[in-house]
């Protein structure tokens, strides 16, 4: 099996698609210096801007040298994956989330769930940010409620659960979206006749025709969205 060269250069033809080899650094070169540039550069800029808003030049300057040169960062930055992006998407999550709390209006709440499902898009890891969104949320609304303990905890709850509900629509649907609306990369990218009988698929959903309607679902992109 090929595998394609990001630099232009000829497919390199390889016994395993799943494993590396010695020519995978120069295959990848120009993915990884992209993900370091879009991906890397901005991630240190954000720390960089919200520090110099929160605690002046002198934080900023430092807490975005510790960004750009910690060991971790260099590390993701320079390879074609999707770690340094999820740690700049959950940055910009949080982020927007305090702004929200400065200003609760609905276009920064639209803006929160984007940016959460753009953070899941990046790595399926983002789901943290709902539960911490959720406690900030009681934080939130609990101040503003009235009444005995018990009625101020079920409304605390209630709308918490609320928001959080409308959070995760608003979050799947950015990441539906970045998938061209398709399920072939929240769900899986292999039919059901090249899925091994050992995978985890087989075992939840056997191998009979329903198995075989949401595994060719997965894995088969929409034409409509330009994903043919």
């Amino acid at each position: 099996m090929g595998n394609p060269r990001s630099d232009g250069f000829p497919r390199v033809s390889r016994p395993d698609a799943w494993k590396g080899t010695i020519d995978d650094p120069p295959i990848n070169a120009w993915s990884r210096w992209l993900n370091s540039l879009l991906i890397g550069v901005p991630l240190v800029l954000v720390v960089y801007v919200w520090l110099l808003k929160r605690r002046g030049p002198l934080a900023a300057g430092v807490g975005g040298a510790m960004v750009a040169f910690s060991p971790s960062i260099l590390a993701h930055a320079s390879l074609a994956t999707t770690d340094a992006c999820f740690a700049l998407f959950g940055l910009l999550g949080l982020a927007a989330f305090v702004w929200r709390m400065r200003q609760p209006t609905w276009g920064r709440f639209v803006l929160l769930g984007v940016v959460i499902g753009l953070a899941l898009a990046a790595k399926y890891s983002g789901v943290f940010l709902f539960p911490v969104t959720g406690i900030l949320f009681l934080t939130e609304l609990w101040p503003a409620t009235v009444g005995p303990r018990w009625k101020r905890v079920v409304s605390t709850c209630a709308q918490t659960g609320g928001r959080l509900a409308l959070l995760v629509l608003l979050a799947g649907i950015t990441l539906w979206g970045t998938d061209w609306f398709s399920f072939t990369g929240p769900l899986k990218t292999l039919s059901f006749e090249d899925t091994p009988p050992d995978s985890a698929w087989i075992s939840w959903l056997g191998d009979g025709p329903r198995a075989r309607w949401v595994m060719d679902t997965g894995s088969t992109p929409i034409h409509w969205a330009g994903c043919a």
